[in-house]
């Protein structure tokens, strides 16, 4: 049972580790805002990650099918979705707001864009089917109640989101608001580049 819960809790690690948009974009809140903005952010990416780990242990083929059936629509509206992520990454002054109270509708903004961007990525439901294999989870071996298995991806995503922002979070005293202001514009390109391939392999769906 131990051994279960270990492995869901690892899953909820390895889902959330893959470099991508949400992970540049935790990185720059925590650079421009603080540690608690940057985790906030990576909450919205976690309970996405469970929400697929869950799919992952219930209802695998009908989710699949579902996922295949509109896979350009999501991967339209997903790609343009990230790029007006990485726009605002880009175009608004990562300096603007530094020293600055955070409101808890601004923590709530953070983590919804993120479980936005986690959301437009099809790819990471199925990189959830591939680590619930890897990790060789049986539900119907094992004895851990479905919920508790969530319960620890959830946790798992969690610790890795805290651990990235706190480590961020120590470089951002170390880093030139100069330097900050560079990676935001950079990272927003990076972002929206993410974005334009999505909604280029998404046209490219519906043209076959």
């Amino acid at each position: 049972m131990v051994y279960d819960l270990l492995k869901a809790f690892l899953i909820g690690i390895c889902a959330s580790a893959p470099i991508g948009p949400v992970v540049i974009y935790v990185m720059q809140i925590t650079l421009t805002r603080n540690l608690r903005a940057g985790f906030a952010t990576g909450i919205g990416s976690a309970i996405v990650d469970t929400l697929y780990a869950a799919v992952a242990l219930f209802a695998v083929s009908l989710v699949q099918d579902v996922i295949t059936t509109h896979q350009p629509w999501i991967m339209l509206f997903g790609g343009l979705l990230i790029i007006y992520v990485g726009a605002g990454m880009f175009f608004k002054d990562p300096m603007r707001n530094v020293g600055k109270p955070i409101s808890a509708s601004s923590y709530f903004g953070y983590a919804i864009q993120s479980a936005g961007c986690a959301l437009a990525n099809p790819g990471a439901l199925a990189f959830m089917f591939a680590l619930v294999a890897i990790f060789a989870v049986d539900m119907g071996e094992t004895k851990v109640p479905v919920w508790l298995m969530v319960l620890m991806v959830f946790l798992g995503a969690l610790s890795f989101w805290f651990c990235f922002s706190w480590g961020i979070n120590k470089l951002r005293k170390k880093i030139d608001k100069s330097l900050i202001y560079r990676l935001s514009k950079v990272t927003g390109v990076i972002v929206m580049v993410l974005g334009v391939v999505l909604v280029t392999r998404g046209i490219i769906l519906f043209l076959k």
